[in-house]
Order: C-alpha cells, then sequence, then structure tokens
C-alpha cells in the first residue's frame, strides 16, 4: 500500500505509542467491531499495517480525512469480495471512523 507523502496542516492522529502496544489494541478494536465477518486475514496482521498507517499519520501530521481515507483503504485490501468484485474505499470509511475513535479512547 502506498501512501502521498504530503504532509497536511492538521494532525489528528494519537501520539505515538510503545512498539507493539498500538498495533495490540488495534487487533482488539478490528475484532471487536466484527473484522472476521470481512476478512481471513487475521486482526493481528492488519492491525500492524494499521499500526504503520497510524505512525505515518503522525510523522507526516496528516489530518483526519486523510488518516481516514489510509485506513479505509487499508481496510477494503484485506477484505473478501463475496462476488469478486471490490467495493469502494469510501464504503469502509464508517468503519476506519471507527477504528480511529476507539483507538483514540
Amino acid at each position: 500500500m502506498q501512501f502521498d507523502d504530503s504532509e497536511d496542516e492538521e494532525s489528528t492522529a494519537a501520539p505515538a505509542a510503545e512498539p507493539g502496544r498500538r498495533a495490540a489494541k488495534l487487533a482488539l478494536i478490528l475484532e471487536r467491531i466484527g473484522w472476521r465477518s470481512a476478512s481471513d486475514a487475521p486482526a493481528a496482521v492488519v492491525a500492524t499495517e494499521l499500526d504503520h498507517i497510524f505512525s505515518a499519520s503522525i510523522s507526516r501530521g496528516w489530518d483526519a480525512a486523510k488518516l481516514r481515507a489510509a485506513v479505509a483503504e487499508s481496510l477494503r485490501q484485506h477484505a473478501h469480495p463475496l462476488d469478486g468484485s471490490s467495493s469502494p474505499v469510501t464504503a469502509w470509511y464508517p468503519s476506519a471512523a471507527e477504528i480511529i475513535r476507539r483507538e483514540a479512547e
């Protein structure tokens, strides 16, 4: 997955967590929002990628919309489409927003 390296002025991401700690929290969040129904990819695998996205968000000063889009794209890429097609990234925005909200708690 590639991310835009341009910087935004606002950042709403949480401060950097200890290595592995945020990934573990994200895995738990994924499980709680029902990740198993969307994918066979283990929550821990997806959480590791999401941890990298949160880190990039912090270091590059992404705003909330950019973070949500990146999280949604990651979820979309890891989900299994039922009919062989792929849903648009915007379909994953509500789940991405929920993950971000819970991560910030």
